[in-house]
């Protein structure tokens, strides 16, 4: 009996922190999930429960079935996909936050230390506001903690079991988000090969296919068979090759996408410079103690993080480096003790790591406070279209709010704006609507929005802060004929198109004159540029546009025809030839268009 109790008595001292600690994240997960759809990914992955659909982008590439099988297992109880999905990352980021506090535990035999390293993971800034999200990531990071605390468990076990536990996590992991194949698989097999007897890597080669065919097979049906998942997988890697790792990366040099991926995600520099010089001071202290029981954390961290930075879209840089933010929060949590200690204060290393965990909450605030008490813009501006936009108009979706559109709007035709634009410039007769990923100077147009925060910007994609509806009236339709880009906006710019140096637009038969207006942006590498237009041919009016400048005049145009207004700039660019990576050919902006009562100066 002694014995026995003194076991319960060191069991309980062992998990009575963590225990408490992961209490306090399933609380804060709780309060601060999101009241409503909110990202892009998230309708993809809801549509994905409903229907396993991949071809049709329910979910996109790479498919996620692991993810969208555990959402069809909770979707069986509670019938609601969004509320599946919630609570599949609520149950993720409480196992995920026990599990690694675990795995710390046993590398540091420390459970301040363990405690410490989990918190500011999983209450980092990028924690904050992606562990409550209804998408891969959190079931994705449960696993790979999962898998991190039965690697630290190999030595303890003759049977093979942790193995087994590895690997199979391992497995789980990628079928969430296969994403993390790049940085787990090395890793994986690594530990394969230098740890356990003969049976174990066996049965941790075993497990980790099974686990693999388990998700894999479904996905493969799903594609309709190998050739076809082949030629899939494949498309999805040409996008992301031509895109995430070219294109999106605009002007940002290697410095400013490594910053993004490395730094943003533990907030502004107040929070940040501690924090990696914490981990720096960390790594020192692993090496000197020689805690190797903890490479596979830094292994997959490290090399997920240079995968991140050489092939990631930088926008969604924060969250698409999650993985790596592990191994940065143990090795600040070994850093921080260390300093207690050689300053001869225990408590010290307490004070510094709340002091950050307060400083991550309440810069994560403006982000996650409005998520979590009311409606996203999304789902406010498709709610109003709902009740208020006749069953009889046409909606026109920016991309970013397609999967927005395609679940939610109800009794309306959709489709893209430039589509919609070109069948319909000319029906005074269809009421358009566009569902605007944005804000706008259109009169008449409904914007709803969350306040703006250095936060949202860093943390986020920075997408859907702002979206407006816009009616898209008779008088402010138009078809682009050539060197017309398609309408860009964001929160705090009003939309714009970018013009080629020789563009058109074709205007319908209507009453009055046309008025143009033009900006010529800062990106500009010119001070100035000469603007002539032309109606069918004719020069009619002449403009010089400063940089950083508005312009505006209106054009004659006559009643009952098609009228071609053609814009030729002096000067134009090329981003791609000079820091950036657009290639297209560029001028100025086309701000506004709008047919107006003809004045007496054109009459």
């Amino acid at each position: 009996m002694t014995g026995a109790g003194s076991l319960e008595t060191r069991v309980a001292s062992r998990f009575s922190w963590i225990a408490i600690a992961t209490l306090a994240v399933a609380i804060i997960r709780f309060v601060t999930r999101q009241a409503t759809h909110w990202e892009f990914d998230e309708y993809l992955f809801r549509m994905g429960v409903e229907s396993f659909e991949p071809l049709r982008h329910h979910p996109h590439p790479p498919g996620y079935p692991l993810l969208i099988g555990l959402g069809q297992v909770i979707d069986f109880v509670v019938n609601e996909p969004f509320s599946s999905l919630m609570a599949l990352a609520w149950a993720s980021s409480v196992i995920g936050f026990f599990a690694f506090a675990m795995a710390l535990r046993e590398i540091t035999a420390s459970e301040a230390v363990a405690v410490a390293g989990a918190l500011l993971f999983n209450l980092s800034p990028a924690m904050l506001v992606h562990g409550p999200e209804p998408m891969s990531d959190p079931p994705a990071l449960m696993f790979l903690a999962l898998a991190f605390w039965a690697a630290t468990r190999l030595d303890h076990s003759s049977a093979g079991g942790a193995m087994v536990g590895f690997a199979a996590s391992c497995a789980a992991s990628i079928g969430c988000r296969p994403q993390y194949a790049v940085a787990i698989v090395p890793v994986f097999l690594a530990v394969v090969v230098i740890r356990g007897s003969a049976r174990a890597k066996a049965a941790g080669l075993l497990a980790f296919t099974a686990v693999c065919v388990l998700w894999l097979v479904p996905l493969i049906d799903a594609v309709g068979g190998l050739d076809r998942f082949v030629e899939w997988e494949t498309g999805q890697a040409s996008y992301v090759a031509a895109h995430d790792a070219h294109l999106s990366r605009g002007t940002r040099s290697w410095v400013e996408i490594a910053l993004r991926f490395a730094a943003h995600p533990w907030g502004p520099k107040a929070l940040a410079i501690p924090t990696l010089a914490f981990a720096a001071l960390g790594l020192a202290e692993l090496v000197r103690r020689r805690l190797w029981a903890a490479w596979p954390i830094v292994a997959v961290s490290a090399v997920h993080l240079v995968f991140t930075i050489t092939t990631s879209d930088p926008a969604d840089g924060v969250r698409y480096q999650l993985p790596s933010q592990m191994a940065v929060a143990f090795l600040a949590s070994l850093g921080i003790a260390l300093l207690a200690r050689r300053a001869g204060v225990p408590r010290a290393g307490l004070v510094a790591t709340g002091v950050l965990l307060v400083g991550y909450c309440a810069y994560a605030w403006p982000v996650v406070h409005p998520r979590a008490t009311e409606a996203s813009p999304p789902a406010r501006a498709i709610a109003w279209a709902n009740e208020r936009i006749p069953q009889g108009a046409i909606v026109l979706w920016d991309a970013s709010l397609r999967p927005h559109a395609d679940a939610t709007l109800r009794g309306f035709d959709t489709m893209p704006v430039e589509i919609g634009l070109a069948r319909y410039f000319d029906r005074a007769d269809v009421e358009l609507w566009v569902l605007a990923d944005g804000t706008t100077r259109v009169s008449g147009a409904q914007i709803f929005s969350w306040p703006a925060s250095d936060a949202y910007g860093k943390l986020t994609r920075n997408h859907y802060r702002a979206v407006s509806l816009i009616p898209l009236t008779p008088e402010r339709r138009f078809l682009p004929v050539k060197g017309v880009n398609p309408w860009e906006r964001d929160a705090d710019r009003p939309e714009w198109r970018w013009l080629d140096q020789v563009s058109a637009i074709r205007i319908p038969p209507g009453a009055g004159d046309l008025r143009l207006e033009f900006e010529l942006p800062k990106e500009a590498p010119y001070e100035a540029t000469t603007l002539r237009l032309r109606v069918d041919g004719a020069r009619v009016r002449e403009l010089s546009i400063r940089r950083g400048e508005q312009a505006s005049c209106v054009v004659p145009l006559p009643d009952a025809r098609y009228v071609e207004v053609e814009m030729v700039s002096s000067e134009a660019f090329t981003p791609a030839m000079g820091v950036g990576r657009d290639p297209r050919r560029l001028a100025l902006t086309l701000t506004g268009v709008e047919r107006v009562a003809r004045t007496r100066e054109t009459r």
